[in-house]
């Protein structure tokens, strides 16, 4: 039993652990530098400064978190034959990081990061009853960020998010995903920005219930800055006609407890294009998420709707912005 189980535990362990460590230096290891001049920076990369940041090493634009989430795919809505089910949605623990290195004297930058989750901790009530879901989502990519004291307001990404699931669903298919995600945005003042976001789906992926692919969407969103450091991101958009849902909308955000640790949070709902009760009911997705973050470098705390200007500007995927469609 403890081969069986060593395969999650070692990721979410290592996690934790790695976390209880880094909550224990705050006070040793604060990067109070990057709000000096650039002449107390102890590397020269952090002499590249927007309004006081330091753009740093790829360490310091590093962030890790834990937390808890609970979904509802199409994995979730379809019942093997002779089967009745009790939870068709699914929740579980789910940990990640995700990283921002320079290249060269560019402003553009590229971002790496991955996350592993856990869910249905006690198994199924279906087919192999008592199997974990685990998924992978990994992220990588090139953007820029605004500079809005240096009334530089546009910003940017493109990435390739990759999801690999097993055991997902009710039928505990062995599953992988990939989508083209990008972000364009134009800041109003230093507390504001408005912008589209979009996914375009990469490939099929064959599951007990057919062929499934990432979700097609593009969606306008408003960010706002708060002067505590936070911000939160709304927005609404539509899905491809092909797709089973009709329009969605979510909502994001951070609030940092101190320059290394924040809260945050997520959540997104896709309303189904099919009529109202069993069908419609069954093709509803949605995703809710909240937990801890921290940030190697200090940079919890943004000062501006450009935010830190290192750290990476687009999340890694998760259920919310990889949904899988047939």
């Amino acid at each position: 039993m403890i081969r069986r189980y060593c395969k999650w535990i070692v990721p979410v362990a290592g996690t934790w652990a790695v976390l209880a460590l880094c909550v224990s230096q705050l006070q040793a290891n604060d990067c109070d530098q990057c709000d000096a001049p650039c002449a107390s920076c102890d590397s020269q990369d952090c002499c590249e400064n927007s309004c006081g940041d330091c753009l740093g090493s790829w360490l310091d634009n590093t962030q890790i978190w834990i937390g808890g989430e609970s979904f509802k795919g199409l994995g979730d809505s379809l019942l093997p034959s002779g089967t009745v089910a009790g939870f068709t949605n699914s929740a579980g623990l789910v940990s990640g990081f995700n990283t921002g290195f320079g290249l060269g004297d560019s402003r553009i930058r590229a971002q790496v990061g991955a996350s592993f989750g856990l869910y249905d901790l006690k198994g199924r009530d279906t087919v192999t009853p008592s199997s974990l879901e685990q998924q992978y989502f990994i992220t990588a990519g090139f953007y820029k960020r605004s500079d809005i004291c240096n009334d530089e307001r546009i910003s940017w990404a493109v990435v390739y998010d990759q999801f690999i699931g097993h055991q997902w669903g009710l039928f505990a298919d062995n599953v992988a995903a990939g989508q083209i995600r990008s972000l364009a945005g134009y800041a109003l003042n230093d507390s504001n920005e408005v912008g589209v976001w979009t996914t375009v789906h990469i490939g099929t992926t064959s599951t007990t219930n057919g062929t499934m692919r990432a979700m097609n969407q593009g969606n306008l969103y408003w960010r706002h800055n708060y002067e505590f450091g936070g911000s939160t991101m709304g927005y609404v958009g539509a899905v491809d006609p092909a797709d089973v849902g009709s329009w969605q909308f979510g909502f994001l955000g951070t609030a940092p407890l101190n320059h290394k640790v924040s809260l945050y949070g997520n959540y997104v709902y896709s309303f189904p294009g099919s009529a109202t009760g069993f069908v419609g009911s069954s093709d509803e997705l949605w995703s809710v998420s909240a937990g801890l973050m921290f940030s190697f470098g200090g940079k919890a705390f943004s000062k501006n709707i450009s935010g830190q200007q290192g750290l990476p500007l687009l999340s890694v995927a998760n259920n919310g912005s990889l949904m899988l469609t047939n």
